[in-house]
């Protein structure tokens, strides 16, 4: 009885340690599983090289879904969002309810696209959930409805010594008239830039928006409240680029004639992708050519408006 009684103990803990053997490293797989698709994780968010990324931003507002599309081809913008993907740490699988708020992101290089989705925390991606730092979802919401200064610049201003010998060089071999219509289609694009961006930006923050027909190339558009609004057609972002491509047919300075070259296909760029942080960084050039070389001294041929004392402001974008 003894022995049979050893015996059924014997096979009861043989049983219990096969059971545990069996579970333990079935969780084993089960994590080093895990750790595979965690390890691989910054191989699937990350591209290299990558040349544009469009974000929608879904959420709510006043109890209703809204969403607001980005096409980013700012390489400045494109870097600050793939550097927030890169530093996330995607070691936790988030078995949660997703929130309401959310962005999908897809990256794009030359050769390829990736896909993502940003809760306010967590993230999914090739249709799983991983936990994320909730400041994430914050940063780029940030980057996506950045808040606009049209001067917004603490450098140093050039000297007069600087700005005289790019004045030089710049209009070098043009007679009186020619620099006098440099000076005069400079300032006009300049102007233009300004008027729009002023008034403007409020409008154009998402590539999406009906405005961007308007700003772009002056065509009328119907407003949501129904009301007709056209511009003139030497008031958009159009004829600020005609007013370059005469500049270029003008300047005989090559180093002079490529940047404005630059500045023209830069500013097409930007309105083709509807993209308004491009767009800055077109005004920016334009601003520093007009005040600090080509119209140099600065000056105002009349009063400014509201946001156009950036006479005194330099972008360091010219010398």
């Amino acid at each position: 009885m003894k022995r049979l009684v050893i015996g059924i103990i014997t096979i009861i803990i043989v049983i219990l340690l096969g059971t545990m053997i069996f579970f333990l490293r079935r969780n084993g797989e089960n994590m080093e599983n895990i750790n595979d698709d965690l390890s691989s994780i910054e191989d699937k968010i990350i591209i290299e090289n990558a040349t544009k990324i469009i974000c929608k931003n879904i959420y709510k507002d006043n109890a209703s879904q809204k969403e607001d599309l980005y096409n980013i081809i700012n390489q400045d913008k494109i870097n600050k969002i793939v550097e927030l993907l890169n530093n996330q740490e995607l070691n936790e699988l988030y078995e949660g309810t997703s929130e309401q708020n959310y962005i999908e992101i897809s990256i794009y290089d030359n050769e390829q696209e990736k896909h993502l989705t940003i809760y306010e925390n967590n993230i999914k991606l090739d249709e799983k959930k991983y936990k994320i730092n909730s400041e994430l979802y914050k940063d780029l919401v940030n980057i996506l409805n950045p808040t606009y200064y049209l001067h917004n610049s603490d450098l140093e201003l050039p000297n007069q010594d600087t700005c005289k010998k790019m004045q030089k060089k710049s209009l070098n071999g043009l007679t009186e008239s020619e620099t006098e219509e440099v000076s005069k289609k400079l300032r006009e694009a300049h102007t233009t830039m300004e008027f729009l961006l002023i008034n403007g930006t409020k409008n154009l923050k998402q590539s999406n928006s009906i405005y961007w027909n308007l700003y772009n190339e002056a065509e009328a558009i119907t407003e949501p409240t129904g009301e007709e609004l056209e511009f003139s057609k030497n008031s958009c972002f159009r004829a600020t680029a005609n007013n370059i491509m005469d500049i270029v047919n003008i300047i005989k300075d090559e180093e002079t004639v490529e940047l404005f070259n630059s500045i023209y296909e830069e500013l097409n760029k930007a309105m083709e992708y509807k993209d308004i942080g491009e767009i800055f960084e077109v005004h920016e050039k334009i601003h520093d050519y007009d005040y600090w070389i080509i119209n140099y001294p600065a000056h105002y041929d009349t009063a400014p408006a509201p946001d156009w004392e950036g006479i005194e402001t330099y972008f360091g974008t010219t010398m």
